[in-house]
């Protein structure tokens, strides 16, 4: 086995124990971080040039799929 392919093995193993090791508090950060990443998504979708009509539709599957995403990481 060369180098190349242990080091990131390594890397991972160490990252993934880290991760199992204080998982609600990544949780918590990776929803404090999707949250801030919606809104500004959210904002930027709502300044644009479109239609309002359009841009309800767009913003209520936006915010849609995002829960069916917020939803599938918490159930695995």
């Amino acid at each position: 086995m060369n180098n190349r392919t242990v080091v990131p093995k390594n890397i991972y193993s160490k990252l993934f124990r880290e991760y199992k090791r204080g998982q609600m508090r990544y949780a918590a950060i990776a929803i404090i971080g999707q949250s801030c990443l919606g809104s500004a998504a959210a904002m930027v979708l709502l300044m644009g040039g479109l239609e309002m009509v359009l841009k309800m539709i767009l913003l209520f599957l936006v915010t849609i799929f995002a829960w069916h995403t917020m939803g599938l990481f918490w159930h695995n």
